[in-house]
């Protein structure tokens, strides 16, 4: 059974104001097990730019610096971005940890979330 649909536009509304969430796309919320418990789908449109800022908040700016003008060779390009896209993809991965457990808390109900990146 579904969530009424004011219930699921309070949800979607909440995952919006995360700064790092561009946009919320086709969000679900059912009854589980006919009790009180939620499952929540939605499919979530993730800033680039605000996500790259996160990341970048966790470096030290000017070690960042000297490793970009420290690249000379297309091998060490490479292997600077492979490293860097990698911590990108944490960083991604911890923010949408924090969505979930901030929804989890405005929602106790809801239980299990399938959050999708767009």
């Amino acid at each position: 059974k579904s969530v009424s649909v004011d219930r699921q536009e309070n949800i979607m509304r909440f995952i919006d104001n995360n700064k790092i969430i561009r946009g919320t796309y086709d969000t679900k919320a059912m009854l589980m097990g006919g009790g009180d418990a939620v499952r929540l789908k939605a499919e979530v449109d993730i800033d680039g730019r605000e996500l790259t800022r996160r990341y970048l908040e966790t470096l030290p700016l000017d070690t960042l610096l000297s490793e970009v003008n420290g690249i000379k060779s297309e091998e060490q390009m490479v292997h600077f971005m492979l490293k860097h896209g990698d911590q990108l993809v944490n960083t991604l991965g911890a923010e949408i940890n924090q969505i979930e457990d901030s929804i989890k808390k405005e929602f106790p109900d809801i239980k299990h979330i399938d959050i999708e990146i767009n």
